[in-house]
């Protein structure tokens, strides 16, 4: 656990821009199946994910803020307890959009006529 959140910390510092509001948030799910009921899953998970934030609030210096966060009764990935942390990197469309594609050879239109279906030909018998 101590390599994941040190890893998570890690790339926190890289990706954080100074702004709360500029920054894309991090997303933590917690998963519990353990406990004997319902309610009780709940409460683990959001024990387990708070400690999770709090960690990441401690090393890397990161706000309540920067968060949204899940609590699932039930398995992520055949994992019974677990608390993962998603980072989403935006992407500047602009930087796609304005791209330069005319080194691309899109002539070969070989894969479009695979899959395109095919027509019968009719047949004459003589």
């Amino acid at each position: 656990m101590a390599d994941s959140l040190n890893n998570s910390s890690a790339c926190c510092n890289n990706t954080r821009k100074p702004s709360p509001q500029a920054a894309s948030p991090l997303y933590i799910n917690g998963y519990c199946t353990g406990q004997p009921t319902h309610r009780k899953n709940l409460r683990m998970t959001a024990i387990r994910s708070n400690r999770v934030k709090s960690e990441l609030i401690r090393r890397a210096g990161l706000a309540e803020e920067h968060f949204i966060t899940a609590n699932h009764q039930g398995s992520y990935k055949e994992e019974r307890n677990v608390v993962t942390v998603t980072v989403r990197i935006p992407v500047d469309t602009r930087e796609v959009a304005e791209r330069d594609f005319s080194d691309t050879d899109d002539t070969d239109d070989t894969d479009l006529k695979a899959a395109q279906p095919q027509e019968p030909t009719a047949q004459q018998t003589v």
